[in-house]
């Protein structure tokens, strides 16, 4: 990162306590949503490293092999290695996972820095400090991929760069592509950086090899490339109404500081104040079109979120409007205009190759997604613009900001510590209501899989010949699960509610996965665990977990 002195100092001070702040939020948070997949896939890397792919993983409706999933293996390759120098614990894997953290914000923070000098501490402490950003660190891939994609942008985007800048910049997106396929969206950008130098572009070789390399180690392990045997999204290559708006509005878990300061610090405060008043009430409208069901304050604080999104997209439509129709006009002097627009072009091709990516072929859109694409977002939002950074009302706005994401990250460490906290009670309860020499059986992904382990329950697999008369079966309501055949047979022995609190109010589920609801959708929770008895002549039943009230 191109700054020295004391305002250098300065800075990467914030940096640091930036990536602290965030560090210390996760250190201990449970296990959660997709970590625990990552986690059974390392375990299988340390038993046989030669064919990561081929082991057997209990995440979906029934048992599958590895290469069912979607990600390469760079990560948990990774975190195997971690897992076995150090063990598996919250602690270390989060601890881990902040190596990236930083990175992350290292990387955004350099490339705010070049577009936007005077904002760059605050974009990247808008950034940070979003709930899009703390809830979606956890031991997931998400966050090593922003910080190799973002490393990649930042060496090839350099106003001069060299042999090494393409090594270090076409390296990192490797790293990238093989942590998360979704990363080839970017290889376009990449190539249209390096262009400017053929010792810079023929880096782009790097990637290439890469993908072969570990496409030819996939044959030998299972025999097929992984790449072109997963499960296919069931919608061909088009794009989806409901994947554009999901993306869309995931960006409001992020847009909110950015809105504000176009507001409060650009000459058109008055034009940015109607464009936010006008996408609240137009969200509320729409709310009331399709989401009548949902309590109106709830879809008014949604709003507020929303509302961002239109005063950040509006502002980035006009800067690429403006970059567009240079590019368009310039035949004549184009070498001359991709010289002096290389850089923020490149950003460009970055946000829009994301969006027509993630509208196209994931299965569901989440927050984490959107997360990808919030660098050149902001940036862009604000390039140009000569928007001035007011001392007090701006950090009036990252503190309130950071309250907000704060009630939301203890609502969704909460979802987590719900499943931690239960398994062992749960097991202990169901041992005592269980006939003497009868299994306790439970189903359920997420964090659950990986709390129940001690517990000496037995993974329910999805063979309903599995159970026997006279077993018990703990089951986690809400969560992603192996289907249970007609739960409704079954009675309910027991029901626990967890007290409501400041942490139970929200429901964090679609910031995570959505595809037809708003998002991020607020909206109150309650969660319950049962515990079930055998109806005569059905099996035993019962259940732990969430399940949303409305």
């Amino acid at each position: 990162m191109e700054q020295g002195g004391k305002n250098g100092k300065n800075t990467i001070s914030v940096l640091f306590l930036l990536w602290l702040f965030a560090t210390a939020l996760n250190l201990t948070k449970p296990y959660h949503i997709d970590d625990v997949a990552h986690l059974l896939i390392a375990e299988w890397i340390q038993m046989d490293p030669l064919h990561p792919l081929s082991g057997i993983l209990s995440w979906g409706n029934v048992p599958e092999p590895i290469f069912i999933t979607n990600q390469p293996h760079l990560f948990f390759f990774m975190m195997a290695g971690v897992m076995s120098l150090f063990g598996s614990s919250e602690f270390v894997m989060h601890l881990f996972l902040s190596v990236f953290t930083f990175a992350a914000i290292w990387w955004t923070h350099a490339l705010a820095r070049r577009f936007i000098p005077d904002l760059a501490t605050f974009v990247t402490a808008a950034f940070v400090l979003s709930p899009g950003f703390l809830i979606n660190q956890n031991v997931m891939v998400d966050v090593p991929l922003l910080a190799a994609m973002s490393g990649a942008i930042y060496y090839l985007t350099r106003p001069v760069p060299d042999g090494a800048d393409g090594l270090r910049g076409f390296g990192l997106f490797t790293a990238a592509l093989l942590t998360k396929y979704t990363a080839l969206f970017l290889f376009p950008a990449l190539i249209w950086a390096a262009l400017i130098s053929r010792r810079v572009v023929v880096w782009a070789a790097l990637p290439i090899l890469g993908l072969l390399l570990w496409s030819a180690f996939n044959y030998y392990d299972y025999g097929a490339i992984h790449i072109l045997n997963r499960p296919p999204n069931g919608r061909g290559l088009v794009p989806s109404p409901k994947l554009t708006f999901g993306l869309l509005t995931a960006f409001g878990a992020f847009a909110t500081p950015v809105a504000a300061l176009l507001i409060l610090g650009h000459r058109w405060r008055l034009f940015w104040a109607t464009v936010w008043v006008i996408s609240a009430v137009g969200f509320v409208l729409i709310g009331q079109l399709f989401w009548a069901d949902l309590p109106i304050n709830y879809v008014a604080l949604n709003a507020l979120l929303i509302a961002a999104c239109g005063v950040v997209g509006l502002s980035v439509g006009m800067r690429s409007a403006e970059l567009l129709w240079g590019l368009v006009t310039a035949p004549k002097n184009w070498r001359e205009y991709y010289m002096e627009n290389r850089a923020e072009l490149t950003l460009l091709a970055w946000l829009l190759g994301g969006m027509v990516f993630l509208v196209t072929f994931p299965p569901f859109m989440a927050t984490r997604h959107a997360m990808l694409l919030v660098p050149p977002l902001f940036i862009l939002a604000l390039t140009g613009k000569q928007v001035a950074l007011p001392k007090v009302p701006s950090t009036v706005v990252l503190a309130c900001w950071t309250a907000v994401a704060l009630v939301i990250f203890a609502n969704d460490r909460q979802f987590a510590l719900f499943y931690k906290e239960t398994a062992v009670l749960m097991a202990a309860q169901a041992q005592g209501l269980a006939d003497p020499g009868a299994n306790v059986f439970t189903r359920g992904h997420w964090g659950w899989q990986w709390y129940i382990r001690p517990t000496g329950m037995i993974e329910y697999t999805g063979d309903p010949n599995q159970i026997r008369s006279g077993d018990l079966v703990v089951d986690p309501v809400g969560i992603s699960a192996i289907p249970f055949a007609d739960p409704d047979a079954y009675e309910v022995l027991s029901t626990l509610q967890e007290t409501g609190s400041v942490a139970t109010w929200l429901d964090t589920h679609t910031w995570y996965a959505q595809d037809i609801s708003v998002m991020p959708l607020l909206r109150p929770n309650t969660y319950l665990r049962k515990l079930g008895k055998k109806i005569p002549g059905a099996h035993f039943f019962g259940s732990a977990g969430f399940r949303p009230v409305y």
